[in-house]
């Protein structure tokens, strides 16, 4: 430990170049061991919680099936907080707690994406606001019974199936099956709505990268803000 400290306070000293003062100036050396000493019992601390927060995703549609094959990269971390806030606020007196390392994890994570990341169809004059109003209304009803399928009763909306898991340097890797609901092109919009995360970690933004197969591939953001999007013409 002695040595790495001796190292960045090497590595600080010689970036004090623009004070004027030799890199031998006693006074020097004792400040960067000082900054050394103060930041250094933190390092391990800093490094664990992560800068940023991103859940990358990608769906790619299946001819054969029918289906959307979905996967999700983000911080095991992020969706463990996420399904235990949402568990407190639905019953704090449970007190229930999710972790990746339950056995029965597959089917809570399901739970609480698919209320989170799905499709959603309407009529093709519905317009954004209009939508919002619809999945509130939606939310409530499922807040009030914990009944997802009764707010979903003309299969307006995707449903997903849990595929498996991995992880891999820290990141968890989920893969899903998402069957979409049957629209009319020509008389119904299809929206996606992805809000993962969104109301429980700072600074959250959302990517999905779209392939249709049939079309040309796209990507699309969502943010705190900007939690629904038009998908293209596409199946």
């Amino acid at each position: 430990m002695n040595e790495t400290k001796l190292t960045i306070a090497n590595s600080l000293r010689n970036r004090f170049w623009f004070l004027g003062v030799r890199s031998g100036s006693q006074w020097l050396v004792c400040l960067c061991y000082f900054l050394v000493g103060i930041a250094f019992p933190f390092s391990s601390a800093v490094a664990y919680v992560h800068p940023f927060h991103l859940c990358v995703g990608q769906m790619t549609w299946n001819t054969s099936s029918e289906r959307w094959e979905v996967s999700l990269r983000l911080h095991p971390q992020d969706l463990e907080l996420a399904m235990n806030r949402e568990a407190s606020l639905a019953n704090p007196s449970l007190g229930q707690k999710f972790s990746v390392e339950d056995s029965d994890f597959s089917v809570n994570a399901t739970l609480y994406i698919n209320q989170h990341l799905f499709l959603r169809r309407t009529a093709l004059v519905a317009t954004l606001k209009e939508l919002t109003a619809i999945l509130q209304s939606e939310a409530n009803e499922v807040a009030k019974t914990g009944d997802v399928e009764k707010s979903n009763p003309d299969m307006n909306r995707s449903q997903l199936k849990w595929i498996g898991m991995e992880q891999e340097k820290g990141w968890l890797w989920i893969h899903m099956e998402m069957e979409s609901p049957v629209w009319n092109v020509e008389k119904e919009k299809l929206w996606m709505i992805n809000e993962l995360l969104l109301d429980h970690v700072p600074r959250q933004e959302n990517t999905m990268a779209v392939d249709p197969v049939q079309q040309a591939k796209f990507s699309m953001q969502f943010k705190k803000d900007e939690r629904i999007r038009e998908l293209s013409r596409t199946r």
